[in-house]
């Protein structure tokens, strides 16, 4: 089994199409631009979006909460424990930009063997680095950093490590387990893996794993269930909300526009645009620019997810499906663009792959 672990991640490594002379080039361009970015969004948003890059609205609910369980149970204790009292201290800061900068340069790592060219590459540096949205959270150590870290292995996983002994399976399913306790949505990933992983494979023992992750955190989540359900009922974007912008009678019209629309705002809209509507951004030249943006981004994001997702080997399909259900779940619950985070390095070497396809046929 080690020969074969070892076969495995030399396969991993390696690049049948062609290897960077310097890697370290490429990670040296990709961070200083990125710290750039990151540094210009820190001046911009406090003065044009009236708001912190560090602001994150359910922080202190973490902190201050009494209760032995809850969302997210790690994420928490893991602030107590270290004494983290705000989210622009220090040690969160230095935290979120280790893991950040790792997470990012291991997507590079892993994508860049899908491009056809070397400008393809280069371009996939420049949009990964100048994503302002990826920008925004470089610097918060928030629990969707934990989701980046699961769907990344999971997609390794898919891709790279197919075929584990029961021994890396429960090492596997332990780590899972963990991030999945420091950011409950993963679950809705590690579940759908694991029942997939038990029909291709023929065997039980993946439902195990899949029966254990979702028991353990379904019972440390406490009332998080009930927490999504308010915020679920609260915000603008229902039925009536609907109607009362487009004052549409038809149930089936009103729940498609509905649906449209959360499409867009999951892949293209900050959050404010869900939780106070698309009215407030009218009337003003920056807030209009940002609902153009909005569409932008959603169309660039949406049409780079389908293409990479397409992209999958056919015999890995079905394993792609765990990795869309989160979004799927954000449509019908709470959709903004923070929870596309840990997707949008396949958003946009998807988009590269298209562009890539489009200039092949026109040169034909």
């Amino acid at each position: 089994m080690s020969r074969n672990l070892n076969q495995t991640f030399s396969s991993f490594f390696s690049n049948n199409t062609f290897i960077p002379k310097s890697f370290i080039s490429y990670f040296v361009f990709f961070i200083s631009l990125k710290l750039i970015v990151v540094a210009i969004m820190a001046i911009l948003l406090p003065l044009y979006f009236d708001r912190s890059i560090f602001k994150m609205m359910d922080f202190y609910n973490y902190i201050l909460k009494d209760e032995f369980l809850g969302p997210n149970l790690l994420y928490r204790y893991f602030l107590i424990t270290f004494e983290i009292q705000h989210i622009s201290d220090y040690f969160p800061i230095f935290l979120a930009i280790v893991l950040n900068t790792i997470i990012d340069i291991a997507w590079i790592r892993v994508l860049f063997k899908l491009f056809q060219t070397k400008i393809g590459l280069w371009v996939f540096l420049i949009l990964f680095a100048l994503h302002p949205y990826l920008s925004i959270y470089f610097m918060q150590f928030s629990t969707i950093l934990f989701m980046k870290i699961g769907i990344f292995l999971f997609y390794c996983r898919i891709n790279y490590f197919s075929n584990y002994s029961i021994k890396y399976e429960i090492l596997f399913s332990i780590l899972i387990l963990i991030l999945c306790l420091f950011r409950n949505q993963l679950v809705f990933v590690a579940v759908p893996f694991y029942l997939i992983h038990s029909y291709k494979l023929k065997k039980i023992y993946p439902l195990f794993s899949s029966l254990m992750i979702a028991s353990i955190v379904y019972f440390s989540s406490g009332n998080y269930l009930d927490l999504v359900s308010n915020s679920i009922a609260k915000y603008s974007w229902n039925i009536e909300y609907i109607q009362r912008l487009s004052n549409y009678e038809n149930i089936f019209i009103l729940f498609l526009i509905l649906l449209i629309s959360k499409i867009f705002i999951l892949f293209g809209s900050r959050e404010k645009v869900f939780v106070e509507g698309i009215e407030p951004f009218f009337g003003t030249i920056v807030g209009e620019f940002q609902i153009i943006c909005f569409v932008l981004l959603a169309l660039f994001h949406l049409f780079g997810f389908a293409w990479f997702l397409k992209s999958f080997n056919s015999q890995k399909k079905l394993y792609s499906l765990s990795l869309v259900i989160p979004l799927f779940i954000s449509v019908f619950s709470i959709a903004h663009m923070r929870y596309l985070i840990p997707y949008i390095p396949l958003c946009i070497c998807g988009f590269i792959l298209l562009s890539e396809k489009f200039l092949i046929i026109i040169k034909q």
